[in-house]
C-alpha cells in the first residue's frame, strides 16, 4: 500500500483497500504463493540440470533427455496452475475485504474488476520533491 492510496481515495475505498490487503496475510497467501513457486521452480531446475547433462550419445543420457522434458512440460502447466492459484486467492481476499466496506454499489464496484474504475479524487497540484527524489524525478 502507498501513501497515494490515502490521498485519492475515499474512507469507504481506503477500508475496502485494506481488508484486501488484510485478507491477504489471514489467509496466508504470501505462504502458499511462495511455497507453490518454488516448487514450479524446481520443476524447471531439474529440466535445467538434465538438459545440460544429456548431452551426448549414451543411453542413459536419453533418458534424463525423456525426464528433462517431462520436466518442462510440467512446468508449464504449474506456471497455469500457479496463475489460476493466484487469482483464486485475489478472489479470498476480495470477499474478506467485502465486509469492511459500508457501501454495497462499492463493494460491486471494487469486485467487478481492479481496473474498473479510477480514484474518486485526483490532485488538486504537483507536490514538490525533495531529498533524493528531486535528482531521480
Amino acid at each position: 500500500m502507498t501513501q497515494g492510496i490515502f490521498e485519492f481515495l475515499t474512507e469507504d475505498e481506503q477500508r475496502a483497500v485494506v481488508g484486501h490487503e488484510l485478507g491477504h496475510i489471514v489467509n496466508r497467501d504470501f505462504i502458499l504463493m511462495t511455497m507453490a513457486g518454488m516448487l514450479v521452480q524446481i520443476l524447471y531446475q531439474i529440466y535445467a540440470v538434465l538438459a545440460r547433462s544429456s548431452q551426448g550419445s549414451s543411453d542413459k543420457k536419453g533418458k534424463g533427455a525423456i525426464v528433462g522434458i517431462a520436466a518442462l512440460i510440467c512446468y508449464y502447466i504449474g506456471i497455469y496452475l500457479l496463475l489460476y492459484l493466484s487469482r483464486t486467492r485475489e478472489y479470498l481476499a476480495d470477499a474478506f475485504s467485502a465486509p469492511a466496506s459500508s457501501r454495497s454499489s462499492s463493494r460491486a464496484r471494487w469486485s467487478r474488476s481492479p481496473t474498473a474504475s479510477w480514484p474518486s479524487k485526483t490532485p488538486t497540484r504537483p507536490r514538490p520533491c525533495s531529498g533524493a527524489r528531486a535528482i531521480s524525478a
